[in-house]
């Protein structure tokens, strides 16, 4: 098995993306992502791999905008590198037929991934950075919960199933 390594004279590793500003962490997500494109053409024609790259690309203006002391021009914790991690793993896990999320940077360091379709349906998931998913939704009317999730290889049947409602049980 060959493994990625950064390549900072090539001018593109990837659409979108230059050698400069990204972690050797950041392009092996993007090589494995990439590489599980290459095998499903019909995938790599739609939207999805897009979708995450134009994701990746704002987590990595978040890790640029939001990492020190103070970002939020008040006492905000700084974005850790650890965060940043946890969120592309989180992205990467995300049903394909899910619109992509906002990215949201949170005063504690958090990185939030909110879906809103109203003020009364709206799911956040938040990841700091150490492997737990904090979350939080409105699902219409009084429907609420809220918790959290160990963040593992697999996105947990809870999320998936409140993104499901959020999206495709609306009344």
């Amino acid at each position: 098995m060959t493994q990625a390594v950064p390549c900072p004279s090539c001018p593109s590793l990837l659409p979108g993306f230059s050698g400069d500003g990204y972690s050797k962490e950041a392009f092996l997500l993007f090589a494995k992502y990439n590489e599980t494109f290459q095998s499903d053409s019909e995938t790599a024609e739609s939207g999805s791999y897009k979708k995450f790259v134009k994701l990746l690309e704002e987590l990595s203006h978040i890790r640029s905008d939001c990492s020190e002391e103070g970002w939020d021009g008040y006492n905000a914790t700084p974005v850790s590198y650890a965060a940043i991690i946890d969120s592309a793993k989180l992205i990467q896990q995300l049903p394909k037929d899910i619109p992509a999320p906002e990215l949201v940077p949170e005063p504690d360091g958090s990185i939030g991934l909110e879906w809103y379709i109203d003020q009364w349906h709206v799911l956040t998931l938040s990841v700091k950075g150490d492997a737990i998913i904090v979350f939080s939704g409105l699902f219409g009317g009084n429907d609420t919960d809220h918790g959290q999730k160990p963040l593992t290889e697999h996105l947990s049947a809870t999320l998936r199933m409140h993104l499901n409602r959020l999206y495709f049980a609306q009344s």
